[in-house]
C-alpha cells in the first residue's frame, strides 16, 4: 500500500484542474494542499527566516503548509496576479505581484526537498519550442520539417522548397491574444517587414485530419485521438474523438521525450499523416487535459491524482 502522501498544488484559486484533482487526492487518502499562487497578496500569506526556524505558506483555506513536510508540489499556474482595489496605484500593482511571486519561489526554492511536477528551471527551457523539436528527434521521434527565422530570403525559399505546402506559428505567442497556425504559401510572403518584426515558426505542412493529444504522467502516456480538418483543433471541440492505444516502442518515446527534457509530465501534440506515421508537434508541460476528460470519459484527473501521490525516492 502506497504510504500516505502530502501533494501542494500551485494555482490561481479557481483553477478548476487543481480543484478535481485534490478532491481525487483526498479521497484515495492522502493529504492535498492547494496553494491559491493570486490570493498571496494583502494577506499573511507566508513567512521565511534565514535561520530555518521558519518556512510556510498557507494554502487556499489558511492552513499553515512546511515545505519541510511535503512530498510532491504540482507547480501548475503560478504567474497569476491578484486583483486589486480600483485606488491601487500603477507602482503597487507592477511591485506587489513580483514580490509575492518571487517570496513563493524563493521559499520553495530554498526549503522544499521533494519531487517537482514540473522542476521549474527544467520546465522553462523545456517550454521552448525548439529545445523541444531537438528533443523530439533525439527521442526517435518524426517532426516536421522546420525553419524558425526572421530572414526573408531563408523564410521564401523554405517555403518554396515545400511546394506551398507550409504553416506559419509564433515562437512563444502571448496571452494577450490567441495567434492561430496557419497554412502560408509565397504569395503571404511579400511584406519584408513584417517578416523582419520577429522570427516565427514555419514548417512543412502535415497533411490529413488525425490528431493526436498524448497525456504523460510519469511513466504512463494516455493518448486521445481527434478528427479535425482544422490544423489547430482547438477552436472546435465538436469533432470526434477516443482513447487510442499506442505501441510500446511509441509510449517509450513520448515518455522519453518528457524525462529528456527534465519533466515529470507534460501534454503532447502530433498528427497522424498520409503515410500513418505520428509526427511530433509540440509539448505543453502543464497543458489541459480536463476538457478532454469531459469529451471522451476518460479519467485523466484520475490518473495525474495517481501519480502525484505515487510513493518516489
Amino acid at each position: 500500500m502506497t504510504a500516505k502522501q502530502t501533494v501542494g498544488i500551485f494555482s490561481h484559486h479557481d483553477d478548476l484542474h487543481a480543484h478535481l484533482v485534490a478532491d481525487h487526492i483526498r479521497k484515495l487518502g492522502h493529504r492535498c494542499h492547494h496553494i491559491a499562487t493570486d490570493r498571496l497578496a494583502y494577506s499573511r500569506s507566508l513567512s521565511w527566516s534565514s535561520d530555518r526556524a521558519l518556512a510556510e505558506i498557507r494554502d487556499i483555506n489558511g492552513q499553515l503548509v512546511l515545505p519541510r513536510d511535503v512530498h510532491t508540489v504540482w507547480w501548475r499556474r503560478v504567474m497569476a496576479g491578484p486583483a486589486f482595489d480600483e485606488g491601487v496605484g500603477a507602482s503597487a500593482r507592477a511591485l506587489i505581484p513580483t514580490e509575492c511571486r518571487t517570496a513563493m519561489t524563493g521559499l520553495m526554492f530554498a526549503d522544499f526537498q521533494g519531487r517537482w511536477v514540473n522542476d521549474p528551471a527544467a520546465e522553462v527551457r523545456a517550454d521552448n519550442k525548439l529545445v523541444q523539436l531537438r528533443a523530439a528527434i533525439r527521442a526517435g521521434l518524426t517532426v516536421p520539417k522546420t525553419l524558425v527565422s526572421a530572414d526573408p530570403e531563408q523564410i521564401r525559399a523554405f517555403v518554396e522548397q515545400e511546394g506551398d505546402q507550409a504553416i506559419v506559428k509564433v515562437v512563444r505567442g502571448t496571452s494577450e491574444f490567441s495567434i492561430p497556425t496557419r497554412r502560408i504559401t509565397a504569395a503571404d510572403l511579400t511584406d519584408d517587414a513584417a517578416l523582419v518584426a520577429c522570427p516565427a515558426i514555419y514548417q512543412a505542412l502535415i497533411e490529413g485530419e488525425a490528431h493526436l493529444r498524448v497525456h504523460v504522467f510519469g511513466q504512463q502516456a494516455t493518448a486521445i485521438q481527434l478528427e479535425s480538418t482544422h490544423l489547430d483543433w482547438r477552436p472546435d471541440l465538436q469533432v470526434p474523438m477516443r482513447q487510442v492505444a499506442l505501441s510500446d516502442s511509441l509510449v517509450s518515446r513520448f515518455i522519453g521525450l518528457v524525462h529528456d527534457l527534465g519533466l515529470a509530465m507534460g501534454i503532447i501534440d502530433a498528427k497522424i499523416n498520409q503515410n500513418d506515421e505520428i509526427v511530433f508537434l509540440e509539448i505543453n508541460p502543464q497543458g489541459q487535459f480536463l476538457f478532454m476528460e469531459g469529451l471522451t470519459g476518460v479519467p485523466l484527473s484520475s490518473y495525474m491524482a495517481d501519480f502525484l501521490t505515487a510513493s518516489h525516492g
